[in-house]
């Protein structure tokens, strides 16, 4: 189910959508939707809870339909939009890496961003705030993951981390695998299988959502350190070696943030490999 978006002339419309699974096929009797946007659903006259479910956008193509937001929510209280399903997690991360081919190199860099969600009694705002790069070179294949393994270690290693406390990770790559990777079917990154209180989630960077605006946050500053680094700007000889890693070189930078303590921003430890 799903409601169409306006868009500037030439391009197709937006869909905010809510998608669900109930692990048979189901035919749906009626859909209703409460003011404050909680969704019933009712089969055979009775109602009827899926098995998953998400909170969705996405832009129609010729092609296929582009995902521009995918969100997995709790069943138990269906609710339509980004902001409510972002509100189910007590932390909620972004990141995104670049990557680029030297003579001999695969160097890339990742930015990790914390997103917090703040309330008054007017409006509910949106803040991103700068965490930490990861630098590393030549990881052959997946990058993106090595970097989701490097922020989610970090995160288990700082002094904040609580097993009670429920994480989201925005990203914007691997969305086909993300329903196995949540599931704890399918390693993400070689043998690693997500944490249980960890959560992917997705955000492609062309999208108006608070979610795209982070992963666009977090591209562009993996984009401009890497540009630094291919400069010389930042010496890729200074960036130290490891062994028995998956990268041949690592190091990782914290974004220092005044008052972080007292605005409760969280206090990464970044691991050392």
């Amino acid at each position: 189910m799903g409601k169409a978006n306006k868009t500037s002339k030439g391009q197709k419309p937006k869909h905010q959508t809510l998608i669900f699974d109930f692990g048979v096929p189901v035919a749906l009797d009626n859909v209703s939707i409460s003011p404050g946007g909680q969704v019933v659903l009712m089969a055979g006259g009775k109602p009827i809870r899926p098995v998953r479910a998400w909170v969705g956008e996405h832009r129609d193509r010729e092609k296929g339909e582009k995902k521009i937001l995918q969100i997995p929510i709790p069943t138990a209280r269906v609710k339509l939009g980004e902001m409510s399903a972002l509100a189910h997690f007590d932390r909620i991360f972004a990141i995104d890496t670049s990557t680029k081919m030297t003579l001999d190199t695969i160097v890339s860099v990742a930015f990790a961003c914390e997103c917090r969600l703040l309330s008054n009694s007017y409006q509910q705002v949106f803040v991103v705030g700068g965490l930490c790069y990861f630098h590393f070179c030549n990881v052959q294949e997946k990058q993106e993951n090595f970097a989701w393994d490097l922020l989610i270690k970090s995160i288990k290693n700082s002094r904040g981390y609580s097993d009670n406390v429920k994480y989201a990770i925005i990203t914007d790559s691997d969305l086909g695998n993300h329903n196995n990777y949540n599931d704890h079917v399918t390693p993400y990154f070689l043998d690693q299988t997500l944490p249980e209180n960890v959560t992917l989630l997705y955000a492609f960077d062309k999208g108006n959502n608070f979610s795209n605006r982070a992963i666009k946050k977090c591209d562009k500053e993996a984009a401009r350190q890497l540009s630094r680094i291919l400069s010389g700007a930042l010496p890729l000889k200074s960036m130290p070696m490891v062994i028995d890693a998956p990268c041949s070189h690592y190091q990782s930078m914290v974004i220092a943030h005044e008052q972080a303590h007292t605005l409760g921003w969280y206090n990464i430890t970044p691991i050392q490999l």
